[in-house]
């Protein structure tokens, strides 16, 4: 497992828009959605909330990789990219459901563990 860089850790910390959350299907179709509840815990994982996912969270069934493409006010755009986990319960999913607020739907927190972090084409971890 990689580790955020901090630039791109500090970016994440003050992103105030969407991200673009993608995964694959088994055929390899792309699927692309956007998510604006996420967190981090640490510099080698991030939360995505699963509120309304379909297509999404069948391909995370599938063993799908993920990644999450940000832009910051800056217009600097950071990719992180990694494999997905799916948890309905235990320590992540109550630490995803403290931090969404109950307007949200909260199913369960996909894990994206961080293997490679990209600015453009220069990877960064």
């Amino acid at each position: 497992m990689a580790l955020l860089p901090e630039i791109v850790y500090n970016a994440l910390q003050e992103l105030k828009s969407p991200a673009v959350f993608s995964t694959t299907g088994k055929d390899g179709t792309p699927n692309a959605c956007w998510v604006a509840l996420f967190e981090f815990k640490s510099q080698d994982s991030l939360l995505i909330n699963d509120s309304v996912f379909s297509k999404t969270r069948e391909n995370i069934f599938n063993g799908s990789k993920g990644s999450i493409l940000i832009l910051t006010d800056k217009f600097k755009a950071y990719q992180i990219k990694g494999s997905l986990v799916y948890h309905t319960d235990g320590p992540l999913f109550d630490y995803m459901r403290a931090h969404v607020e109950e307007i949200h739907a909260r199913v369960a927190a996909v894990e994206l563990k961080v293997e490679e972090v990209w600015e453009g084409e220069k990877k960064l971890a």
